[in-house]
């Protein structure tokens, strides 16, 4: 088979041999169960400024600045690496698509753990169809954490507003702009369409612990049984 490109360069095994370093994200399956958190950048992550959580965390882009405690950084976005990479705590494992790492030449070669997802690999090679990819970091994380083996997530700081947010590469009307095009994505990817896209049948309770935006059951962090 002749793949494209991007596409071939995408692929975990060939970015592994390239660097010389990191792994395959599927090398992760199965290790965890229970309970876990997705971070965002919203406002609602100020609930974690008081207080540490007590199960595994997956922190989008700069909410691993945020929160240094996460348990994993999550971030797809290659003006993350590139401008936030020495501020993310250095004990923090990065789950990252590869091909923008290959892309921009991210080489923290030793400086932190890696794990390589790809969102353009042919599901014919994979375990699993590529991870979901609706242009959103919390439509990525929430498709890795459920395939990880959690039953039970927690959405912290996934606000659906355009406040708290910093860009890097566009101005700040463009940002709002996507902000919004990207909460309608993230409403949909709810709907009896999309749901089978990043859910393939598991009993998994979401539950947002942020402004109450998202359409899923609230509950107030308080009431939480999460904190350390």
């Amino acid at each position: 088979e002749v793949y494209d490109d991007k596409v071939w360069n995408s692929h975990t095994e060939h970015l592994i041999k390239k660097f010389g370093y990191g792994h395959d994200y599927k090398e992760l399956y199965g290790k965890y169960t229970g309970s876990c958190a997705i971070i965002g950048m919203g406002p609602s992550r100020s609930c974690l400024t008081t207080r540490k959580l007590a199960i595994p965390s997956f922190a989008i882009n700069r909410a691993a600045v945020e929160y240094p405690e996460a348990t994993y950084w999550v971030a797809h976005d290659p003006t993350s690496l590139l401008h936030l990479g020495d501020k993310v705590n250095g004990r923090i494992p990065l789950i990252t698509y590869g091909y923008n790492v290959y892309r921009e030449h991210w080489d923290k070669r030793g400086q932190r753990e890696v794990f390589f997802y790809d969102i353009l690999d042919d599901p014919n090679r994979s375990i699993y169809k590529p991870l979901y990819w609706n242009e959103s970091g919390f439509g990525l994380a929430l498709s890795l954490v459920h395939r990880l083996g959690f039953s039970r997530i927690y959405v912290i700081g996934i606000d659906m507003t355009t406040g708290g947010y910093v860009s890097y590469a566009m101005p700040e009307d463009e940002m709002l702009r996507q902000h919004e095009a990207v909460a309608k994505r993230i409403k949909k990817m709810f709907s009896d369409e999309e749901k089978p896209k990043w859910n393939d049948g598991k009993s998994l309770d979401i539950i947002d612990l942020g402004a109450g935006n998202l359409p899923l059951p609230h509950e107030n962090p308080e009431n939480a049984p999460i904190w350390l």
